[in-house]
């Protein structure tokens, strides 16, 4: 879980388009954990409050690494056995 996190690899905020509810989320992964977590960051909270504890949304095969796309603000996940996530809204 997010309490073994040995290396954070991977880190972007959704600024796309396509999944207004996922406006603002920040998303990241862990060269070990597997897993695709998903937090907020309000800067208006005291210090060591500001990052929500984060939730794992997707478990993933392996040690994962998030790619924002800058044009479209989508977000994708690569494993290392070679997979590719685009980030989306569950239902």
């Amino acid at each position: 879980g997010a309490d073994n996190w040995h290396a954070v690899i991977g880190a972007a905020v959704y600024r796309g388009a396509c999944f207004p509810s996922l406006a603002g989320n920040f998303y990241v992964s862990d060269n070990t954990d597997g897993g695709l977590w998903q937090t907020t960051f309000d800067p208006m909270m005291p210090p060591g409050s500001r990052i929500a504890a984060p939730v794992m949304v997707a478990p993933l095969s392996g040690p994962s690494s998030i790619h924002a796309n800058e044009a479209t603000g989508e977000i994708y996940v690569t494993d290392t056995s070679g997979h590719l996530y685009h980030l989306v809204a569950s239902p």
